[in-house]
């Protein structure tokens, strides 16, 4: 009797003690019976014993573990649950969301009836999170890579005794094929995919693999029959092997660069021949001309392909300072925080100019700019432009308003992001001039009426800087001219601004207008036609568009 007792008690002390949960839950009300520590840590100050399930736990019923009990009570089957998500609510109010790794196990009498079942299983929560948390930075990751236009691949490299030099694909981004010519790639060997590629390639990524030191490197592959811009860089345990590969196809840049270059000299060979010889024929002239306009359209096509190709590396850039900036760790300096700062600013400017002169290219070119409507909030956009210049008139000593009329639709219906453009064009400008005063954006519906279907409503930009004449006035809409362009220039600026905003303004069908006098400010309209959505519509609009 005495083992007995004594190994009854070192049970319930192994049962109390035990890490994992435990509970035995009596009779169709599923009682509690017993729950050892681990059970009663999950529900702090509910005191289980002698009362039902969902007295004690309430949000069992709630969150539908009520139906798995009274399943097992009801069939005398086993429930077996992995990780599974509950939210408890403690005395003081505090919810906790939990992951349990749990056994509902049927207990039985001699008849075979259900009379009890017995609870037992393990908090898994730290793990289930430290998962998700992997799944979301495996995420993110992922997204980074398959959002840039650059193609992206991770090769492992094989380098052994008795077997040919090569590399094996095992991740490529979406860009991978476009960029690259190789097709079906992702597992599979350089060597089978592409027999007669030249050793360059193998030996420059073996070496990236051995010595871990990244390369950066312009190279022509004949077998594929392209040029590429390459980075490599080593990842993960030297004896792995990895090697990432971010690369882009530069074929078109090389080869509009031989096209100049050849156009350049055949240019320089017309100069010279006209310049010994000037009594040739107009037809020479003539040939000099033609040669002259395909170099500028070689330049043109350069600048073009080049300005795409800036905005991938300054897009990785401002991605990459943006994350910096948040600072997720916390280990920033102040100074180095304002060190990331310059950078995503400057980013960000040197992003603007280049979409100017791609916007302005296409618009030369012929390319229409694509207009995208959509239902634009009038906060959002208030709110948009006011954060972009707050700092800029306090820096300025300068009043900046946004005054919005009580009557505008609480939505309308346009481009938000080439609105905004030309808007924060506007303002940039007004501030650009402006040495003191003020600097104002109002919007309303024109002529001070509720706006209908087919009415307009405008934006006006308002401020007291140096004024344009009469003359400027009509060259300032134009690409590359400026107000101020005597020898005494005060003030930076391509010229492209003014000329993009009347193009997209007109684009999305409407006016541009300025109003100005030299020292007295100026003042530019936009006005656009508002569309109201369906929703915002009264029945007599919706009959007067059907």
């Amino acid at each position: 009797m005495k083992r007995l007792l004594a190994d009854s008690d070192l049970f319930h002390q192994m049962f109390d003690d035990s890490p994992a949960f435990f509970a035995l839950l009596r009779g169709p009300e599923f009682t509690f019976e017993m729950a050892n520590k681990a059970y009663l840590a999950l529900i702090p100050n509910r005191e289980p014993e002698g009362r039902p399930i969902k007295d004690v736990v309430p949000e069992a019923e709630s969150q539908g573990y009520l139906d798995l009990l009274n399943q097992v009570y009801r069939t005398g089957e086993i429930f077996r649950g992995n990780a599974m998500p509950i939210k408890l609510h403690d005395p003081d109010g505090h919810e906790r969301q939990l992951f349990l790794d749990f056994v509902y196990q049927p207990i039985k009498d001699d008849n075979g009836q259900v009379v009890a079942i017995f609870v037992q299983g393990s908090d898994v929560t730290e793990r289930k999170l430290a998962e998700i948390r992997l799944i979301e930075s495996e995420e993110k990751y992922r997204l980074l890579f398959q959002s840039i236009d650059q193609g992206y691949c991770v090769v492992r490299v094989r380098d052994e005794p008795g077997q040919a030099l090569d590399y094996q694909y095992i991740e490529i981004n979406d860009a991978f094929e476009q960029q690259s010519g190789v097709q079906f790639a992702l597992g599979h060997w350089m060597r089978e995919l592409r027999p007669q590629l030249e050793e360059f390639w193998f030996k420059t990524y073996r070496d990236v693999a051995v010595t871990g030191q990244p390369v950066r490197f312009e190279h022509e592959s004949r077998d594929l029959q392209r040029w590429f811009s390459v980075y490599a860089f080593r990842i993960g345990q030297p004896d792995e092997m990895l090697v990432a590969i971010l690369f882009s196809d530069i074929t078109q840049r090389v080869r509009d660069q031989m096209e100049l270059k050849m156009s350049h000299a055949e240019l320089e060979v017309k100069v010279l021949e006209r310049t010994a010889e000037l009594a040739r024929s107009n037809l020479e002239l003539i040939e000099a001309k033609r040669i002259a306009e395909r170099a500028s359209q070689a330049k043109s096509d350069i600048l073009s392909n080049t300005s795409h190709e800036l905005r991938t590396p300054l897009n990785s850039l401002i991605l990459i300072s943006q994350l910096l900036a948040e600072n997720p760790e916390r280990n920033l300096t102040p100074k180095q925080r304002k060190y990331v700062d310059v950078i995503y600013e400057s980013g960000q400017d040197l992003l603007m100019l280049v979409n100017d002169l791609l916007d302005m290219a296409q618009i030369e070119s012929g390319v229409s700019l694509i207009i995208q409507n959509k239902k634009i909030d009038w906060q959002h956009l208030q709110q948009n432009i006011n954060n972009s210049f707050t700092e800029t008139a306090a820096r300025k000593k300068l009043e900046f308003s946004i005054g919005m009329a009580p009557n505008l639709p609480k939505h309308f219906v346009s481009d938000e992001r080439r609105l905004l453009q030309v808007l924060k064009n506007l303002l940039s400008n007004a501030f650009k001039f402006t040495k003191e005063g003020s600097v104002s954006l109002e919007i309303q519906p024109l002529a001070g009426r509720s706006s209908e279907a087919g009415d307009s409503v405008e934006f006006k930009v308002t401020d007291t800087g140096i004024g344009i004449s009469k003359e400027k006035q009509k060259i300032i809409f134009e690409a590359f001219h400026q107000a101020d362009t005597g020898n005494t220039r005060q003030y930076n600026g391509t010229g492209l601004g003014l000329a993009i905003s009347r193009e997209l303004v007109q684009m999305m069908g409407g006016t541009i207008l300025v109003e100005s006098e030299p020292g007295k400010g100026s003042v530019f309209r936009v006005i656009l036609p508002c569309h109201l959505p369906a929703a915002e519509r009264s029945p007599k609009q919706l009959r007067q568009l059907g």
